[in-house]
């Protein structure tokens, strides 16, 4: 049963063993009689799905959509893409969500859906212009340019990794691993920035010309 005002998630309890619990930490979260899986206020709530689990029974997360009807303002999909080809599927549940009314949001692992769901709690009271954050200064958006210039990798994205680091630098040094923990940054999107940095700075041909201008 959900308690108004709680600063907790509250899980359902069919919901035990899920290992995006264990990745919760930084909000306090809790068990309780609910019927979606996860409630992140009064008037936001989720329903967590595997792209595995979905292959094998297809059926289970339209009832649950079914069941839950149109409790909750703001309704989130949480969608841990955990199969190699997930393109079909995605297409299904993103119809299912606009016809249904939910937002969908896919995370690469248990990890970032975990962050995914700290956000929404951590943010539940927060008002527009807190979550518009502070004016860039000019270095801030110097950073943010060299940041998306790489594939995939938006202003969001830049913002959350040099927040969470605190540095540049120690963004750029941060491994493989701790990058993907932050909200939004998948192994894809990892590799894409690692992939640049590991750059040469100058090409073979850039090479050659030089010497021969020498």
């Amino acid at each position: 049963i959900l308690r108004p005002g709680t600063n907790a998630i509250i899980v359902n309890a069919l919901q035990a063993g899920n290992p995006v619990c264990k990745h919760i930490k930084a909000v306090p979260w809790e068990y309780g009689e609910i019927l979606p899986d996860f409630v992140l206020g009064k008037m936001c709530c989720a329903l967590f799905l595997s792209l595995k689990y979905h292959a094998l029974h297809p059926d289970y997360i339209y009832r649950r959509v079914s069941e839950l009807g149109t409790q909750y303002g703001l309704r989130l999909l949480m969608v841990v893409c955990d199969v190699s080809n997930p393109k079909q599927a995605l297409q299904e549940l993103t119809k299912m969500g606009v016809v249904k009314n939910y937002t969908l949001i896919v995370a690469a692992n248990s990890t970032e859906a975990g962050r995914y769901l700290e956000l929404y709690k951590s943010l539940e009271n927060a008002t527009p212009t807190g979550i518009q954050g502070h004016t860039s200064t000019a270095y801030q958006d110097q950073v943010v340019d060299f940041l998306t210039a790489v594939r995939a990798v938006n202003k969001s994205d830049a913002h959350t990794l040099v927040s969470t680091f605190g540095s540049i630098k120690n963004a750029l040094n941060a491994s493989t691993e701790e990058m993907q923990t932050i909200v939004g940054w998948g192994p894809r999107k990892v590799q894409n920035l690692q992939s640049v940095l590991q750059m040469p700075f100058r090409t073979d041909s850039g090479t050659n010309r030089q010497r021969q201008a020498e």
